[in-house]
């Protein structure tokens, strides 16, 4: 590929994706309050601190439905009644 036709498909490449963003852009209006709601949604530092609370609450919902069922305890045995 030679340099003009690299530069021809560059440029139509480029004015192709930028009509696309400016349709989808110019039909919403970002408020404040918008921008807001978007960056909160986006941002990957919340959703993983959102995930890491998730599993905490799996985590203590866990750990207090075993601490309420006995454990087998490996030393005790059972005994049928003898017949006399």
């Amino acid at each position: 590929m030679n340099m003009k036709t690299h530069s021809i498909f560059l440029f139509m490449a480029v004015s192709t994706f930028t009509g696309i963003a400016q349709d989808s852009l110019s039909t919403q209006v970002w408020t404040l309050q918008r921008c807001i709601e978007h960056a909160k949604q986006e941002n990957v530092g919340l959703q993983r601190k959102r995930v890491a609370v998730q599993q905490a609450q799996i985590s203590v919902a866990d750990a207090r439905g075993k601490a309420s069922t006995p454990a087998p305890s490996p030393r005790k045995s059972h005994r049928w009644p003898s017949r006399t």
